[in-house]
């Protein structure tokens, strides 16, 4: 199974000037929660990436060049 690379998606959120509440929000979470996703102790699942990609204005068909 692909890893996520979750350093890039750091960077491009932070490119994107969204912020770590803003996304949370997004997803219904609490930010603390986010940032353990982001930072990797915590998994997002498909639904909350496909949540984070459309809030980053990345297409479907680039969502694979955000894994390893």
């Amino acid at each position: 199974m692909p890893l996520l690379n979750r350093r890039k998606l750091k960077e491009y959120r932070e490119q994107k000037g969204i912020s770590v509440i803003e996304m949370a929000n997004s997803l219904g979470i609490d930010r603390t929660t986010y940032f353990k996703k982001e930072a990797g102790s915590r998994q997002f699942n498909d639904t909350e990436l496909g949540i984070v990609f459309t809030k980053l204005g990345i297409k479907k068909k680039d969502w694979g060049s955000f894994y390893f």
